[in-house]
């Protein structure tokens, strides 16, 4: 994590002259600028752009659902994307947030191992529930002025909403959700529970019945107009499988095993040669079977040199 001492050698780079205004107790549309490498007026005149030709949008469909993706046009990503690793990285979430630089579902996952009662919860709709009003909220608590929340909004916010493919919106999110995030953990915490968030999926684990916890869960996510999944609550205890985040949770990690049978099945067909399974595919799972599970990755690589 580079720390706001370190970014302020990024603004020299772009405009040397803002440095003092970011280092001071705001950040201004000036500051702003100079962090993207633009002029102010410069960067208000893409912002103007931005509704009539900064997204294209599709529907991704999997087996489980269907979502609409706002994918940023190739100038816009490449603005949010020196936003993000610029501006947004000072304002790391908390350690029990997984969806960040630095972890991901795994280490997520790996945070409840052991504990015989889990307790997932998913945000329904969550990114296109979140408003502007909340992420300029959240903006302004960080230490952006009214007015530099309000570009900073604008650049990472289409139709009033925050999309769901823009490469900023996982760290909006974790701004606003920041409001409900430590309510979360004292909550967990009067019954000795883990709570850990991985972008909209939020995980309790704990070693004694965690049913009472989802009418608090639901609560405080009303606070902030978002609601629960009804078909991706689980209150699962001693007996059950435990998967969180798409992993399996016992006491060791795995996949799920689904996943486990294609990878056994591409493997056999590698292995004999079948020119159209492609190995460096098959390959990468192993690899992200060995983060889960040593064991099991080396088992499965007697086949194949990785």
């Amino acid at each position: 994590m580079r720390s706001p001492h370190a970014a302020c050698k990024d603004f020299e780079r772009a405009n040397a002259n803002e440095v003092e205004d970011y280092c001071g107790p705001r950040i201004t549309p000036r500051v702003l600028a100079a962090a993207l490498g633009i002029s102010t007026s410069r960067f208000r005149g893409l912002l103007g752009r931005i509704e009539s030709h900064g997204y294209r949008r599709f529907v991704k469909r999997t087996r489980a659902k269907s979502r609409v993706i706002c994918a940023p046009n190739p100038w816009l990503k490449r603005m949010q994307r020196v936003a993000l690793e610029r501006v947004l990285v000072w304002f790391p979430p908390p350690p029990f947030v997984h969806s960040k630089r630095g972890s991901d579902a795994v280490w997520n996952a790996r945070e409840h191992l052991g504990r015989p009662y889990v307790l997932t919860v998913d945000v329904r709709d969550c990114f296109p529930s979140i408003t502007v009003q909340q992420i300029r909220k959240a903006l302004l608590r960080v230490g952006f002025d009214s007015e530099a929340a309000g570009l900073m909004t604008r650049l990472v916010t289409v139709k009033g909403r925050l999309p769901q493919g823009a490469p900023t919106s996982s760290a909006l999110l974790n701004l606003v959700l920041a409001e409900i995030d430590e309510l979360l953990t004292h909550d967990a915490a009067q019954v000795s529970a883990n709570f850990t968030r991985y972008v909209d999926d939020l995980t309790f684990s704990a070693h004694v019945p965690l049913d009472s916890l989802l009418p608090v869960v639901a609560r405080r996510l009303s606070r902030l107009g978002l609601r629960l999944n009804s078909r991706k609550i689980h209150v699962l205890g001693p007996d059950e499988p435990h998967e969180i985040t798409g992993i399996i949770v016992g006491s060791t990690l795995g996949p799920r095993r689904e996943f486990l049978r294609g990878l056994r099945r591409a493997l056999s067909r590698m292995s004999r040669g079948d020119g159209r399974i492609r190995a460096e595919v098959v390959i990468g799972k192993v690899n992200w079977v060995r983060r889960l599970n040593p064991a099991l990755a080396a088992n499965l690589s007697k086949s194949i040199r990785v």
